[in-house]
């Protein structure tokens, strides 16, 4: 049996990745070739690092689909976590390739089943310090909230190629 190819995860996580309840994850097209069948391994990434952690999961490639992200569908949706707009999903997508992505990226439709948890204790160490950082407001200059403060075209500190989405505002007031 060949190894698993190892999917990366990083922050910020959805609860329903952990519960299984997420069974879909979107790739920029041809980093991987993946098959029906193809074991996967899930892994988090360290984000002070980059570096992966061991896997905490293990699931099976049950669809593959290749579409732009304005060709998405409802269906298409289901089984992934959703973004508040398209401008918060193309900072997500752009931070973690590390270049541009929007409505008009090519993009791997990657569907999983038979997920199946390996590693309980590093599941519940993140759920741990997961809930530790979301009890931390974040907020930009004004004092609003805001996923990434570096990326509000608001915001003094405005840098959209900026990488890294904890990375805040030297001005924050909260």
């Amino acid at each position: 049996m060949s190894q698993p190819i190892p999917l990366m995860f990083a922050a910020p996580f959805p609860l329903a990745l952990f519960t299984g309840e997420k069974n879909k994850t979107f790739r920029v097209a041809g980093k991987f070739q993946l098959d029906l069948g193809t074991c996967v391994s899930l892994q988090l990434v360290e984000s002070r690092f980059g570096l992966a952690t061991p896997e905490f999961a293990r699931a099976e490639v049950s669809g593959v689909t290749r579409k732009r992200f304005y060709d998405f569908t409802k269906q298409d949706w289901e089984g992934h976590e959703t973004f508040e707009s398209d401008y918060e999903r193309d900072l997500v997508y752009s931070d973690w390739n590390g270049f541009p992505v929007g409505a008009a990226t090519l993009m791997d439709i990657i569907s999983y089943s038979k997920f199946e948890i390996t590693d309980q204790r590093l599941v519940e160490e993140f759920l741990e310090e997961s809930a530790l950082k979301q009890s931390q407001p974040k907020c930009t200059d004004d004092g609003t909230q805001f996923p990434f403060p570096h990326k509000d075209p608001n915001s003094p500190n405005y840098n959209p190629y900026k990488l890294g989405g904890d990375n805040p505002s030297p001005h924050m007031r909260c």
